[in-house]
């Protein structure tokens, strides 16, 4: 829900050419509120920082480093998908390469 929330609000701050700091702390809390509910050890703590790090990006950087810190924030989110024991998680390979093909690929020469 806070994910479809933030991209909501993202949308909206693109729109207006905005900066929109409070928005961004609001969301970076509420991951912050959401672990410590929910905290049930290291896997938590994967899933909050790969979050909040696709919030910094998302908010405050442009596509070429979006693409770039995709592609690192995969190694995040595959660790936490084995640290759950969910297989399926190996499809975060695929987006890893499909991040890094996309930044070599918009590079400018």
């Amino acid at each position: 829900m806070v994910v479809c929330l933030m991209l909501i609000a993202c949308n909206i701050k693109e729109r207006l050419h905005a900066k929109w700091l409070p928005a961004y702390v609001l969301f970076q809390t509420l991951y912050l509120v959401i672990l410590y509910y929910t905290y049930t050890g290291y896997s938590s703590l994967l899933i909050v920082l790969c979050a909040s790090i696709t919030l910094f990006s998302t908010w405050w950087l442009p596509p070429q480093k979006m693409r770039l810190i995709g592609g690192f924030n995969g190694f995040i989110s595959l660790s936490y998908h084995l640290s759950i024991h969910d297989w399926l998680g190996l499809m975060e390979i695929v987006v890893m390469i499909s991040n890094f093909v996309a930044y070599h690929k918009m590079r400018k020469k």
